[in-house]
Formats: structure tokens, C-alpha cells, sequence
């Protein structure tokens, strides 16, 4: 953990994870219409510079679902999915369905991951939102697939002019079949962070 942030200040942030976590898997339930369980085994605080590393390296191939969000809060959260676990998701998402014209199957795929992302995304951000008694808005989800550093250079450009660390979570979905681990990564700005400790006291 940075030495910017207290244990205190990081215990809150892991407090809402765990929120969030709880919602992930009620809606990603009622999306599969199956028992979906989500675990968050490991959270960290990494600066922004170190995002690749610890996510497997800057060639690592990934599918990466994006979203902004603004309000009372601002930022933005990234999903991270290496293509095995993409194709993992996908059977459990669509259920092996093929429709037959490759190209529709490949839309219908990729619809179901946003859909998913968005599950996901407003999840936490609802979390935070309904714990801190703010109102966040979140966008449209941003689909890319390409190597991990090439995205993460694209975003960092944004990103680094309001915030200096990266929430990660490490993120088990588990059904009955198959367990599936993908990351998170929450970019928070500054002035975010700070009303967030500020409405749990931590100021």
C-alpha cells in the first residue's frame, strides 16, 4: 500500500469493494439466471505507472471494457480479460449459442461481455454511490481488445491528469461448471478520494 494512504483510509476502500462485490454477483445471478458467486482474494493500491506490471505485463493480450463516470464522484474503471478468460465468460454468457453467421455470433458475444462489464461497473459504482450517499453517473462502456500496455498507454494519457494511484481488485466469478479470475482496476481522482475519506471521517 502507498505510503500516501493510511491502513485506515484503505480499510474504507476495501469496505466498499465488498459492497460492491455483494451486488456483482446478485445481478450477474439474475443476468445468468444461475448461482454466481464473486470474490474480491486481493486489493491493492498501485501507482498509475505500475498498472501493467502488475496486471501480467504490458503484451499480455486482453479484452478491456471501459467506462467513465462523473458526479459527485469522477474517474473511471477498467476491465481487464485475457482472452481465455474471454472465452470463458462467453460460454457461461451466451451458453455455447451459435447462431451460425460468424459475424452475428461475434456481435452477440460481444454484446453479452458489455453487458457484463456494465453489470459489473455499476455494481461498485452503485456501492460507493448508495454507502456515501452521492450520486455517480456512469457511461456508455468503450469495448477494445489489443495488447495490455497498448491500451493502458491509450487511457493513462486521460487518466493521469487526475489521479496517481489505481484501485486493483482481483476478481474470482465463479459458477457451478467453472471459476473464472479477471481484475478490475478503479481509477479514482484526487479530489474523489478525498470526499470519500471526508464522509467517512477520515479527512
Amino acid at each position: 500500500m502507498p505510503n500516501e494512504f493510511s491502513k485506515t483510509q484503505f480499510d474504507v476502500l476495501h469496505e466498499v469493494v465488498n459492497v460492491g462485490t455483494g451486488h456483482a454477483a446478485s445481478a450477474l445471478s439474475r443476468l445468468i439466471d444461475q448461482k454466481i458467486m464473486v470474490r474480491v482474494p486481493d486489493v491493492q493500491l498501485v501507482p498509475l505507472s505500475k498498472v501493467s506490471e502488475y496486471l501480467g505485463g504490458a503484451e499480455t493480450a486482453i479484452v478491456g471494457l471501459y467506462f467513465k463516470f462523473s458526479g459527485d464522484l469522477s474517474g473511471s474503471i477498467l476491465l481487464f480479460l485475457s482472452e481465455e478468460v474471454t472465452e470463458s465468460l462467453i460460454e457461461m454468457l451466451i451458453a455455447g449459442v451459435d447462431l451460425g453467421d460468424p459475424e452475428e455470433t461475434e456481435n452477440v458475444q460481444k454484446s453479452a461481455l458489455l453487458e457484463l462489464g456494465n453489470i459489473v461497473a455499476n455494481s461498485y459504482l452503485n456501492a460507493i454511490a448508495e454507502m456515501m450517499d452521492m450520486r455517480v453517473l456512469i457511461s456508455v462502456p468503450y469495448y477494445a481488445k489489443d495488447m495490455l500496455g497498448a491500451i493502458i498507454d491509450v487511457l493513462l494519457i486521460e487518466i493521469a491528469e487526475a489521479a496517481d494511484f489505481a484501485l486493483l481488485l482481483e476478481t474470482d466469478i465463479e459458477s457451478a461448471e467453472r471459476k473464472i479470475n479477471s481484475n478490475i482496476a478503479i481509477f479514482l481522482d484526487d479530489e474523489s478520494l478525498n470526499k470519500i475519506f471526508a464522509k467517512t471521517g477520515l479527512e
